[in-house]
C-alpha cells in the first residue's frame, strides 16, 4: 500500500476535490504542484504531512450540499 507522502497532489485532489482547499490554505498551488509528491511539497513549504492529512480528513467530513432541482 502506498504511503500518504508518496501520493501526488493531483492524485489526492482526484480522490476528493475538497483537498484542493486544504492545499491552498497552506499556500500550496494545486495546479503548479500537481505532479509533486506530498513529501516533496512538505519539504519545500516546510510543512508537516500529518497536519495536511488531518486537514484533508476534516474537509472530507464536511457534507457537500446537493444541488436543488427546480420543479417546472
Amino acid at each position: 500500500m502506498k504511503n500518504f507522502e508518496d501520493f501526488t497532489v493531483n492524485e489526492i485532489i482526484k480522490a476528493d476535490f475538497r483537498a484542493a482547499t486544504v492545499f491552498r490554505k497552506f499556500g500550496i498551488d494545486p495546479v503548479l504542484n500537481k505532479s509533486k509528491t506530498i513529501q516533496d511539497v512538505c519539504f519545500h513549504f516546510q510543512l508537516d504531512s500529518e497536519m495536511i492529512l488531518d486537514e484533508i480528513i476534516e474537509q472530507m467530513e464536511v457534507k457537500v450540499p446537493m444541488p436543488v432541482q427546480m420543479i417546472a
